[in-house]
This record gives C-alpha cells, sequence and structure tokens, in this order.
C-alpha cells in the first residue's frame, strides 16, 4: 500500500499530561476518530470506557491502560491500572495514544493534505520509508519476483471487474515497476539459497547416517571410538573448546585409545598435547576443535565424525 509521510501519522496521536486542560467531549471523538471503541470494561488495546468524569484507555503499543481522572475540564491525574483486578498500579505523568486505523475514520484531512473518501491523492511513501536506515532483506529474491508476477497478473485481472473501485485501488497501491523503482531508494540485503546441482555438473550424492546419542555414557562412548578405528574407518572426535579438548585426551589415556591431535591452531595447550599423541604409526582417532552438534558418519568414505556433548 501507498501511506502518507510518517508527520501525518504523528499528528493523529494524541499526548495528554497530568494538569492539561481538555474538553472531554472532543477527546472522545478523538479516540473514536483513531480507531479506539468503547467498551463496558477496559481489558485490551484499543478500548476505552467513560463513567463521568473518569476514563479508562488502553493505549496502543502500552503495557497497562490508564485511568484518566477530570476536575472540570482539568486533567486531575493519570493513573496505569491492572486490566485484570481493575485496580491503580502507579502513577504517570502523561500517556500517548497511537492511531489504530491508517487514516482517520472521520474522513478529516491528514497532516500531507489526504482526505478520505473517492478520488484521493496518490500517497508517495510505503512502510519501510517510516523508518531511517531502513534495510529490506529479500529472502529468494527470483522466487519473490516469480510470485509477484503471478500476484500481479491475478490483481489486475480483478481490478478489468472492479470498474470505479479500480481507480482506488491503482492510486493507494504500488505496482511492479513503481515498486522496483521504490525499492532501489534503500539498502538492500538479498539471501539466496546455494544450488544443489549445476548446469554441466554431475550430481553426486553422498550418504551419511547419524551417531548414536550417548548423552554422557563415556564407556559406550570411547568404545565406539576404538571399534572403528579397528575396522579401519577414520574417526575425528569433535571438542567444542579446548577445555573439552584437553578432557578427551584425558579419556583417550584413561580408556587406551590412540589419538592424534588434528589442531590447526599453535598454542602452549596444543603443543603439549600433541607431544602426549599415544598414536604413533597404529590407526588412532583425531582430536580436534570443530563446531559440529552432532555426529554423522559417512559409509562409503569411511568416515565418522563423533560428538558426545555430556561427556566432561
Amino acid at each position: 500500500m501507498r501511506l502518507a509521510d510518517a508527520a501525518s501519522y504523528a499528528g493523529q496521536a494524541r499526548t495528554l499530561a497530568r494538569d492539561q486542560e481538555i474538553s472531554l467531549d472532543e477527546f472522545i471523538a478523538h479516540l473514536r476518530s483513531v480507531g479506539y471503541e468503547s467498551h463496558d470494561m477496559v481489558e485490551m488495546p484499543g478500548q476505552f470506557t467513560v463513567r463521568g468524569g473518569i476514563v479508562d484507555v488502553f493505549p496502543a503499543e502500552a503495557e497497562r491502560p490508564v485511568r484518566l481522572e477530570l476536575f472540570g475540564d482539568s486533567v486531575e491525574s493519570l493513573r496505569e491500572f491492572d486490566p485484570n483486578t481493575q485496580r491503580s498500579v502507579r502513577p504517570i505523568e502523561h500517556m500517548t495514544l497511537p492511531p489504530l486505523l491508517e487514516q482517520p475514520a472521520n474522513g478529516a484531512r491528514t497532516l500531507d493534505g489526504n482526505s478520505g473518501g473517492h478520488g484521493v491523492p496518490p500517497r508517495a511513501h510505503s512502510l519501510i520509508d517510516l523508518l531511517e536506515e531502513t534495510i529490506v532483506i529479500l529472502d529468494e529474491p527470483e522466487a519473490i519476483d516469480e510470485a509477484a508476477k503471478e500476484f500481479f497478473a491475478n490483481a489486475q485481472e480483478t481490478l478489468q471487474d472492479a470498474g470505479d473501485l479500480a481507480e482506488d485501488t491503482i492510486a493507494s497501491h504500488y505496482f511492479t515497476a513503481d515498486w522496483d523503482r521504490h525499492l532501489s531508494r534503500h539498502a538492500r540485503l538479498e539471501l539466496n539459497h546455494l544450488p544443489v546441482t549445476r548446469e554441466g555438473i554431475e550430481t553426486r550424492t553422498m550418504q551419511t547416517q547419524s551417531t548414536t546419542r550417548y548423552h554422557g555414557n563415556v564407556p559406550a562412548f570411547m568404545a565406539e571410538a576404538r571399534e572403528r578405528i579397528t575396522a579401519g574407518e577414520r574417526v575425528l572426535l569433535a571438542a567444542g573448546n579446548l577445555g573439552e579438548l584437553e578432557r578427551f585426551v584425558d579419556l583417550c589415556h584413561e580408556y587406551e585409545v590412540p589419538y592424534r591431535l588434528g589442531e590447526i591452531e599453535e598454542n602452549v595447550t596444543s603443543a603439549r598435547l600433541s607431544e602426549d599423541s599415544s598414536a604413533g604409526s597404529v590407526p588412532a582417532i583425531v582430536l580436534a576443535r570443530a563446531p559440529f552438534v552432532d555426529g554423522v558418519v559417512f559409509p562409503e568414505s569411511r568416515l565418522a565424525i563423533l560428538r558426545n556433548r555430556r561427556s566432561l
């Protein structure tokens, strides 16, 4: 939709402060015009009720409703109250009532000069204009473009049957070309999924299997690692951090499982752990820090990546 500028919506908001002079009738008329509804009891945002010189109103986006007490035409007090118990919570100095409608219900002119009814001048803004430094994120731009073309094709067929209403609809909405030009004025981030296949390149399928979740059962976990390297598989034991890596080294010594260190980063700790390697020339598991949440096995490659997050 095409929208007015931010100033026009700010002009529909109403701020009240303690000791301010107001007309109760004018205030109630304003609430109705910007979308607030009268109820016997205020429980939800957008509701208000009047009892003599007391007005309960639940401002849009507020945490609690507010009870406004008048003394004549003066705001004597403003208090937040609990909508469940209807009891006062705390006094406040002022409150702001944002509008709930895009355009005042009484057709009054907004600050941009537009009025309600037929022949409203086209508005020049969209939702993304109402904040400064907006970044538009497009998830799969090509898919969005295809969906937009289909949507607009159907919309045009509908508009052909709309008669006089079509003019207002076209004036109040962006269509493909206008929308593209509008988006080009804002910073954009485009997200594209990497393709699984590419033209001219043969597709290959790699089968995987999930590993057993041991939930801290260290003996069973180390037994599986030993069985896999004995069977000729390559085994990587993934540690989440350096402390966990040191713990895995201790477990390999404790359960007499040969290991090699697969660390790329050189530091005092990794150098010490590498010197303590018990593998020699025999098959061994590889210990390394790697960001794996769960283990995985690649049967055709005879490779297993093991992860036991509760082994410490």
